[in-house]
């Protein structure tokens, strides 16, 4: 505590602060200081500190928590009221180094806070074999209760269904961004199926199972990034959905109701790439999408530095 006091003393103005865990009495001489911040990356082992950071950093616009080794989220629900932020347009929720992010975590975070100035969300897992099952009712309340647009979501080695992931999407209607990382372990659960790829097809109700609404999954979809480390994958189909959202025509797209696919990226980790198979895409590059098609050596998932814990 105190070099993190000093750090205040010497960068009196300081406006970005990453730390291990958010442990700053109320009583602290720091406490003021915290008023500045607007970037926070910070551990949070209760529901209790989840609260703390938002009441002693009401400036905050990027927020990235991660849950602790030691950390205890039993039957989190929603705080009364939710903790509220017009500011936060940008939060991360990730885990410590080497460890899964937990059912239990995310919950408690959605069920703390509302946010109606997001637009970017990130959700990441320092395991490459995570599984988990995606908190539905507090995803949902969140965002009825936050009535944000999101326009960027990306996940990274998080190990939920494909089904999940859909009604993940369902809520977010002005997405532009989307980008999803996959497990990198066999024994992990992969959000990158044939249901995903079909659910994101440009002509609704393609697939009832994956699309039983009717309604266009992200029609505002401009940029779609896949990292891929399974061996089983549907290219045809992936090349269908691509070339189905390629509107470039804006009249044309105003009329569907879809706005054009600008940029698709694809990263096979595990699998060879046929590039006879993704001729039609490489067709529209020509006309000006960008498509990038490639095997890849083996991606590591962006840690925070100094964030380990010890």
């Amino acid at each position: 505590m105190n070099s993190m006091l000093e750090i205040f003393r010497n960068a009196p103005n300081i406006v970005r602060l990453s730390t291990r865990r958010f442990q700053f009495k109320r009583n602290s001489a720091i406490r003021p200081r915290l008023n500045r911040l607007t970037s926070l990356t910070v551990g949070v082992p209760t529901q209790e500190k989840m609260r703390d950071v938002l009441s002693s950093c009401p400036n905050l616009t990027w927020l990235y928590l991660w849950e602790l080794l030691d950390s205890s989220y039993p039957g989190a629900t929603v705080t009364t009221p939710p903790m509220m932020s017009v500011k936060v347009r940008s939060f991360t929720l990730g885990s410590s180094r080497f460890s899964a992010i937990s059912s239990d975590f995310i919950n408690a975070v959605l069920a703390t806070y509302t946010f109606p100035a997001l637009d970017t969300l990130c959700i990441r897992s320092e395991n490459p074999s995570c599984r988990l099952t995606w908190p539905r009712h507090a995803f949902e309340h969140f965002m009825a209760r936050s009535s944000c647009i999101i326009t960027s979501f990306t996940i990274k080695s998080l190990g939920i269904s494909d089904l999940d992931l859909i009604f993940i999407l369902r809520f977010l209607p002005s997405l532009r961004d989307l980008e999803i990382h996959d497990v990198r372990e066999p024994e992990g659960k992969s959000p990158i199926t044939s249901l995903l790829v079909s659910a994101l097809h440009g002509f609704a109700g393609l697939n009832k199972r994956s699309n039983s609404s009717g309604a266009l999954l992200v029609p505002k979809l401009r940029q779609l990034k896949f990292r891929f480390y399974g061996t089983a994958f549907d290219d045809a189909a992936f090349v269908s959905m691509v070339s189905s959202r390629w509107l470039p025509d804006p009249n044309y797209a105003g009329v569907v109701g879809m706005e054009c696919l600008r940029s698709v990226v694809l990263y096979c980790y595990s699998r060879e790439v046929d590039h006879d198979i993704y001729k039609p895409l490489y067709s529209l590059e020509k006309v000006g999408m960008r498509v990038v098609i490639e095997e890849a050596q083996r991606y590591d998932s962006c840690s925070v530095d100094g964030l380990d814990e010890e």
